[in-house]
């Protein structure tokens, strides 16, 4: 097992829906927002499901 310490950028995708995750992340700090994005059903077609965020 092999672990590595990655700082992100906002608004960078992890996974897409139907793709096979490889790897797994810890949140350390700031937040993490799980969100759906349908064809044009809304307004927009996002859709927030979850959100985590961290605070020291």
């Amino acid at each position: 097992m092999c672990g590595f310490y990655e700082d992100l950028e906002k608004g960078v995708t992890l996974y897409r829906a139907g793709e096979q995750g490889r790897f797994w992340y810890a949140v350390l700090g700031g937040c993490l927002e799980v969100r759906y994005h349908a064809a044009a059903a809304d307004t927009d077609g996002k859709k927030r499901l979850y959100e985590i965020a961290y605070s020291a």
